[in-house]
């Protein structure tokens, strides 16, 4: 009786690490770096995050390399706030989180008593200098108001470059799905 139980215990937590990446496939991630002029990290430096459209906010502090990380964040638009002693606070405005993406806010922060005060509310595109693959990144607005089969997250590999094929009505990878041309062959990641 009791190995039996083992194995439908096992049986139901033996699909739960697939389901975690899952989770953030709708959210996004800000991280980075805090610096002093002379570009040494500052660790125990307080930093926050908070939605412009929401109010929803964050707070943490930076480890001893100065990195900091708030992952599972809700989509839209942030400003990052940061203060250590010794140091005078530093913001960043206008940072766009988008599905699925990690955007890097590495934040230098000056000495005390200097009046300074930079906003950057700029979005750039992302690019990666060691992707060789085409892809698109949808924003908070496309995966708002964008229409989903079944609500099937799956079928956004429909909206990609060089995709063609028949979105799925169930959950799962759309049936037929050809990438640049070749028929039935795909590698296509959905973050």
């Amino acid at each position: 009786m009791q190995h039996r139980l083992l194995k439908v215990i096992l049986l139901l937590l033996a699909p739960s690490p697939w389901c975690y990446g899952q989770a953030s496939a709708m959210n996004g991630e800000i991280s980075g770096t805090v610096t002093d002029p002379a570009g040494a990290a500052i660790a125990n430096a307080a930093v926050s995050v908070t939605n412009h459209g929401t109010g929803f906010r964050q707070s943490g502090t930076t480890g001893n390399s100065g990195l900091y990380r708030f992952n599972l964040l809700p989509l839209g638009t942030y400003d990052v706030e940061v203060e250590a002693p010794g140091f005078a606070p530093g913001k960043r405005s206008g940072i766009e989180v988008n599905a699925g993406a990690t955007v890097t806010v590495n934040l230098p922060m000056q000495i005390a008593g200097s009046t300074t005060q930079v906003e950057v509310t700029a979005n750039g595109t992302p690019t990666d200098p060691d992707r060789t693959n085409l892809g698109i990144t949808l924003d908070n607005n496309a995966t708002g108001n964008l229409p989903l089969v079944s609500r099937n997250p799956y079928n956004f590999i429909l909206l990609q470059p060089n995709v063609s094929g028949i979105a799925n009505t169930e959950f799962g990878v759309p049936r037929k799905v050809d990438v640049n041309g070749f028929n039935d062959r795909i590698n296509v990641s959905v973050r």
